[in-house]
């Protein structure tokens, strides 16, 4: 299993299969001043062989940036889809909630690693307003 793709966003609402986002693209979050709260989404896209869709994965997801590191893993319970197995690759959409006390202004990243693998990083930035 691997990432396809990963996109941040202000708002993501509905189920994996059907998302609606807001803010989609979004690099720079604005802030009244630091520290303070930056709440937003991470949604990645999941793709693989069938099979690989049958067993939890661990995805781990560090946050790293000014005066911050903090660990945001969890393990993914996969949804396989009826009819799917004829496909040739499976694909699932999770929103992941993001949320923190920003304490500096700066440039913050994501790395996404599924089983310890393959990673896919996301830079944004934190601004006050």
């Amino acid at each position: 299993m691997r990432i396809e793709w990963a996109i941040l966003c202000r708002t993501a609402e509905g189920h994996a299969s059907a998302l609606d986002l807001k803010g989609v693209g979004t690099n720079t979050f604005w802030i009244p001043r630091v520290p303070g709260p930056v709440a937003f989404y991470l949604v990645l896209q999941f793709a693989g062989e069938y099979e690989e869709f049958s067993n939890p994965h661990d995805v781990e997801v560090y946050l790293t940036g000014p005066e911050t590191s903090d660990d945001l893993s969890f393990t993914l319970e996969p949804r396989r889809q009826a009819g799917s197995e004829d496909e040739v690759e499976v694909y699932e959409v999770q929103p992941l909630a993001i949320a923190f006390d920003a304490v500096a202004e700066g440039v913050y990243e994501l790395d996404v690693y599924v089983n310890g693998e393959r990673p896919k990083s996301v830079f944004f930035r934190i601004r006050t307003d």
